[in-house]
């Protein structure tokens, strides 16, 4: 996923697990975490990348 200027800021990577499938979720080089859904995996990279912009931290101050 790439920032409003257009670098890349983040990426979601699909890893297969005998659980099932995983996706990494990394922003500028660090996890921020795991999901068992690419919906899930893009939205919380997505709020991470919106909240890079907004003082105090984040989306309504969290």
């Amino acid at each position: 996923m790439r920032d409003p200027r257009g670098v890349v800021a983040g990426t979601v990577e699909l890893r297969r697990t005998d659980d099932g499938p995983r996706y990494k979720v990394t922003h500028r080089g660090t996890v921020i975490g795991w999901a068992t859904s690419l919906r899930t995996a893009t939205e919380r990279l997505h709020r991470v990348i919106i909240s890079e912009g907004v003082p105090g931290g984040g989306i309504n101050g969290r």
